[in-house]
């Protein structure tokens, strides 16, 4: 069976984050990120403006097509470290089960190994 695609959108503050929690660890359910927090970390002003529903539209389908491009197993977190043509160098499952300075070690060697 094909899985449905479901937008959840509202406005800033609405509780999409905690409906997502509802279903966050049902495995038939894929979750692809809201993009809106994305966008307005980097543009608060743009939450205002009229083309700010096309901005975020289309950010979203940039989004899925990442999600099914390189998760198409629909794992949950996922982290991936790629090369700059989109090959993937290295990956996480979940939380990393080490600090924040031994992962970023760990980055850093993955990164000097595919010079």
């Amino acid at each position: 069976m094909k899985p449905h695609k479901i937008l959840i959108t509202g406005t800033f503050e609405s509780g999409k984050t905690e409906l997502i929690k509802l279903f966050i660890d049902d495995p038939r359910v894929f979750v692809i990120p809201e993009a809106a927090r994305d966008i307005l970390s980097l543009d608060p002003s743009l939450q205002n403006k009229p083309e700010f529903q096309d901005i975020l539209f289309r950010q979203q389908i940039r989004n899925e097509a990442l999600a099914e491009q390189y998760n198409k197993g629909g794992a949950f977190p996922l982290t991936l470290l790629l090369n700059a043509d989109g090959k993937v160098l290295k990956t996480w499952q979940g939380k990393p089960e080490m600090s924040v300075a031994q992962w970023t070690a760990e980055i850093k060697a993955v990164c000097d190994a595919n010079k």
